[in-house]
């Protein structure tokens, strides 16, 4: 309709038929306004759905997820220093630590990132999303608290 309304608006200018030029303008006018309110509705909409995120949320989550992986990793530190001290060669010790590592109990403590009232908080879909694409890792690590 924009493009329609933009050409009738070209031929009455031409013709300097100023009541045409008057109607089609604002009849552009309207469909142009209307385009740009159902643009900024959808990218609410998008927003809101978790469709599209904004950057800021974006580095946000990506600094959580850091903070949370790296809280994960220290609470491991001690008990895989245990493990090495006691096992003796280095197959002993990659059975050992395989499930700890590959199983993703570094990422066991996300779900405690879900319930935090800090800046650390991340969205529930995050979580999700580490336990759905992480099955064949997590080796029966569960995220997702039943509670949730």
């Amino acid at each position: 309709m924009r493009d329609f309304y933009f050409g009738k608006l070209s031929s009455a200018a031409r013709r300097n038929d100023q009541n045409q030029i008057k109607y089609w303008n604002e009849l552009l006018l309207k469909t142009e306004e209307s385009m740009r309110r159902t643009e900024a509705h959808q990218k609410k909409f998008d927003l809101e759905n978790g469709e599209t995120i904004d950057r800021v949320e974006a580095e946000r989550i990506i600094r959580a997820m850091i903070y949370g992986g790296n809280a994960c990793v220290r609470a491991q530190i001690k008990e895989i220093a245990e493990v090495l001290a006691a096992e003796s060669s280095p197959a002993e010790i990659y059975e050992t630590l395989s499930p700890a590592i590959l199983g993703g109990r570094i990422f066991e403590g996300l779900k405690a990132l879900t319930k935090s009232d800090s800046q650390v908080r991340l969205p529930m879909w995050v979580v999700e999303c580490f336990q759905s694409d992480g099955e064949n890792y997590l080796k029966g690590i569960d995220l997702i608290d039943a509670d949730s």
